[in-house]
């Protein structure tokens, strides 16, 4: 071979490495190399290699469309076999979804001598739809004629499903699948954006169950969760017979979702005052009367009532005075609609805050606010490599109070942050005894966002107690990031630039956009228990916990699955690949020194 045949070799096998590469990459390299197609047999072998080993959908086609030849993964995408495919239209077979003008542009385009790049959906011989990011190209002789067209087509349709799972996730419930709650807001913010007319009238229903906490506790999780999905095809088919009724012609379609735990709110454009009272006795009397299979349980729903725009003309109003009606409700006796009256801000339940206002100052007072930690699993290494801070506080009896019970009166009455600061100061302290490989998770509040007094007070407290900032994780709401981002953004900065991270917590209850994961930069998300309780025999909750994790990944963000409380449910995150679990199955919560022993 002389030194002119080596270099021209030596040419050709760059091309080709560069086939290794990405899509576009690929199809450039492969358009050099079609372009000589005189060149020597050796490089046409390595051609060829290149083509048929390629992760790409590869066909040619002559002038008019007529497939040539397919690479053996066309066969394995499309299921039409070599001998099925050759001599077809590509039209039919990889452009069949197209509709007749955008194939007439890609006609255009390519026989002008220009690359055609689009997505397109295809069908397979065997049924179903799979997607492709498509390059055609033109391949040209000597002569500069245009003789035959190079197809390269990317297969997408795991990213595009991904995509359409969280479109819904980031619209609906995942228990119920009625609305969540930032949807049901932007649906009621939107439609009282839009009504403009005086005369405009809408009825807010705000209901919860009696006493569905003790339910939930005494049958369990399993049970709960039963009763709420069966709450929510009942709510849901009550308005909709009642929409279909002579009374309510003319009106626009409700707006239904669960916007908490046991929380549905049901918003009715265009109905009056008493015809919003008749649907809601109309859903009290159908729950009341309900039998819920599987369990000997009889449930009742107290339900507030708030009128648009008698009680309120903002989202937060008409749903204050909705929440006003139905604690009145439940103090009249539970199991009963209650329109909202002036005097509804209630008396009662403010007593109730101030008691526990006191108590919660002495505790303060008393220094009886205590971090316990319950221990996060790393899956892959099968060990204990972090711990999660919850405060809990003492009475002076000794016995422990838990978060639930001070939590909304403290942030109420502005005193979280200052429990806050009792439980970080004393967390980081102990972090140094835990000693170098053990990270422990600090809960924030959505209040502490912007706190630059706060911000001081993290850092200094780091530095005085020679914690490993490293090691320190600081866990926020996805609701209070949202609801505050360009305040949580900076928070957040703030504490990476000494080393912290964060992790987003009760991630796709209030989902609305992955781009959030981008600008808050956290490390960690937390996937909610709803969708982790049932994972080993629900197969939504799999779909979507299965998105999550693929997507995290890809943003290199780490996922910790809540509420591991079955071996089952491990098994399923371990086999989808996330990172870390946390549970009752894993370990319950405990005071530092119960822990302090297991590490040592």
């Amino acid at each position: 071979m002389n030194a002119k045949d080596e270099k021209k070799e030596a040419t050709v096998a760059e091309q080709l490495a560069a086939c290794k590469l990405e899509h576009r990459d690929f199809r450039v390299a492969m358009l050099s190399v079609l372009e000589d197609l005189n060149e020597t047999t050796e490089e046409l072998k390595k051609l060829s290699m290149a083509i048929e080993q390629s992760v790409s959908i590869i066909s040619i086609t002559d002038r008019g469309g007529k497939i040539e030849y397919i690479n053996p993964i066309f066969d394995e995408k499309t299921g039409y076999s070599k001998e099925e495919a050759i001599g077809r239209q590509s039209r039919e077979l990889m452009f069949g979804e197209i509709v007749d003008e955008r194939y007439e542009e890609l006609l255009a385009t390519v026989l002008s001598g220009t690359i055609w790049r689009g997505m397109v959906k295809n069908k397979r011989k065997t049924g179903g739809y799979y997607w492709c990011n498509t390059d055609v190209s033109p391949i040209k002789n000597e002569s500069g004629e245009i003789t035959h067209f190079l197809i390269s087509q990317e297969d997408i349709t795991e990213r595009i499903r991904s995509e359409e799972r969280f479109q819904h996730l980031s619209r609906y419930d995942p228990l119920t699948g009625l609305l969540n709650r930032s949807c049901f807001m932007k649906s009621m913010s939107e439609w009282m954006d839009s009504s403009e007319k005086p005369g405009d009238t809408g009825v807010l229903l705000l209901s919860d169950m009696d006493q569905f906490k003790f339910f939930n506790e005494t049958y369990g999780h399993g049970t709960g969760d039963y009763i709420l999905k069966n709450m929510a095809n009942l709510i849901n088919d009550v308005v909709e017979r009642a929409y279909g009724e002579d009374i309510m012609t003319g009106a626009q379609k409700p707006f239904i979702g669960r916007i908490g735990g046991d929380e549905f709110a049901v918003f009715l454009p265009l109905v009056n005052g008493s015809q919003g009272m008749r649907i809601a006795e109309i859903i009290r009397q159908a729950v009341e009367g309900f039998n819920f299979e599987e369990t000997d349980i009889s449930i009742t729903i107290s339900i507030g009532v708030a009128r648009y725009p008698e009680h309120g003309m903002e989202i937060k109003e008409l749903l204050t005075k909705a929440d006003a009606a139905r604690y009145r409700a439940k103090e009249l006796g539970r199991n009963r609609c209650h329109l909202y009256r002036s005097e509804d801000q209630d008396l009662d339940k403010a007593h109730s805050k101030l008691q526990w206002k006191e108590k919660i100052l002495k505790a303060l007072k008393g220094n009886r606010f205590e971090p316990w930690f319950q221990p996060i699993l790393d899956i892959k290494a099968n060990c204990v490599s972090h711990y999660e801070v919850l405060a809990r506080m003492i009475e002076e009896d000794g016995s422990v109070i838990l978060p639930a019970s001070f939590v909304d009166v403290a942030e109420w009455f502005g005193l979280i942050t200052s429990i806050d600061r009792v439980i970080i100061e004393k967390a980081l302290n102990y972090q140094v005894q835990l000693g170098a490989a053990i990270c422990l998770s600090i809960n924030l509040s959505g209040k502490d966002m912007g706190d630059e007094e706060l911000l001081s007070f993290l850092k200094s407290k780091i530095s005085e107690a020679g914690a490993d900032p490293r090691r320190v994780i600081f866990e926020i709401t996805e609701t209070a990031a949202i609801s505050n981002l360009e305040l949580a953004v900076n928070f957040v900065k703030a504490l990476n630039s000494i080393g912290c991270k964060f992790a987003l917590d009760d991630f796709g209850v209030g989902f609305t956009s992955f781009t959030y994961l981008k600008k808050l930069m956290v490390d960690y998300i937390k996937i909610d228990g709803a969708f982790i309780r049932r994972l080993h025999e629900n197969a939504d909750d799999q779909v979507f916990v299965k998105a999550m994790i693929d997507v995290a990944r890809g943003l290199n963000i780490k996922t910790i699955a809540e509420f591991v409380e079955q071996e089952e449910v491990l098994k399923v995150l371990k086999r989808y690949g996330g990172d870390y679990a946390q549970g009752y199955f894993i370990g319950k919560p405990a005071p530092f020194s119960e822990i302090v022993k297991k590490v040592q």
